[in-house]
């Protein structure tokens, strides 16, 4: 069954942080209509192996040798066939109860929407009031670490270029998204938006 979702997280040596993110992530799924994948850039840390232990359901992809996590992304991107695709950073988690709820009914209701920029919050603990005042606007660039794709959207437009080492490449995408007609909407609204904790992490993301 082709799903609707497509969650996309690329690791490297961060075995704790990927366990916290995916257990996080799974008391979230609800349906069936979902694949997660998590694309192995050359951990040395037991990550694959920790994943067939504890997350059988994954869609494990590896490098024996890192090629960095551009690479990890666009392979992961290009061979989704989901509506969807999640992109998240190993150590990124949903603070939102009904995110994926509310990233179908975004897109449906904004068919000219090519990317959901998901709002950040950058610490290790929750926030005590989640809600926010702020609305939903158009955006010229998103973050890496949590961001929804229109699969259609990334279809049209060129792959992450791979020579950037970190930074960059959203920006990239940005302006190819726009010269396609495309818009990005940051959706930070917490009763109706995507809302993300990124805990703090002294290893490089």
């Amino acid at each position: 069954m082709k799903p609707l979702f497509s969650i996309l997280i690329s690791t490297k040596n961060r075995k704790d942080n990927l366990f916290y993110t995916l257990n996080s992530l799974f008391n979230k799924i609800k349906s069936n209509n979902f694949e997660v994948v998590v694309f192995d850039d050359g951990s040395t840390d037991g990550t694959s192996e920790m994943l067939k232990e504890h997350f059988p359901k994954v869609i494990i992809q590896k490098n024996k040798k890192s090629r960095g996590y551009i690479f990890c992304r666009n392979s992961m991107l290009n061979d989704s066939i989901a509506d969807f695709a999640i992109s998240l950073d190993d150590d990124a988690n949903f603070l939102t109860d009904n995110p994926f709820e509310i990233i179908e009914s975004f897109f449906s209701q904004n068919p000219k929407c090519g990317l959901i920029a998901t709002r950040i919050y950058w610490d290790k603990n929750e926030p005590i009031d989640k809600s926010s005042l702020e609305k939903k606007v158009q955006v010229k660039s998103f973050v890496g670490c949590g961001h929804v794709w229109r699969m259609k959207a990334w279809q049209e437009i060129p792959n992450y270029p791979e020579w950037f080492e970190f930074y960059g490449e959203e920006r990239f995408a940005s302006l190819k998204l726009f010269k396609k007609n495309g818009k990005f909407i940051m959706y930070p609204n917490y009763w109706y938006s995507i809302v993300l904790i990124k805990k703090k992490n002294t290893n490089l993301p």
